[in-house]
């Protein structure tokens, strides 16, 4: 998932990207920590060596928030898609 293009464009800068479970405000936090990068091609490899050549299907929780919900989850739906992921939204109320 292109996390810096949802970043820009969906949240307007306004989150981080995340490197561990960790957050930055946690004093275990590793700064040294750099996040993975946007490469399909390698996410293929990594879904035939795992197993799944042709991908899988799985289906997203989500509610209509707009920091965090849908809109991000439709930015992602694509992009999973380039690598044989699909996706079945399931939308919840907050």
């Amino acid at each position: 998932i292109d996390a810096n293009l949802i970043i820009s464009k969906l949240v307007k800068g306004k989150a981080y990207r995340a490197t561990s479970w960790l957050p930055l405000t946690s004093p275990a936090y590793d700064k040294a920590m750099k996040p993975y990068p946007y490469d399909p091609a390698k996410a293929k490899q990594l879904l035939a060596d795992a197993g799944y050549p042709t991908g899988f299907e799985f289906e997203w929780t989500t509610s209509q928030n707009e920091s965090w919900g849908l809109p991000i989850v439709e930015a992602a739906i694509p992009m999973l898609d380039k690598v044989g992921i699909k996706v079945k939204v399931k939308q919840v109320e907050t």
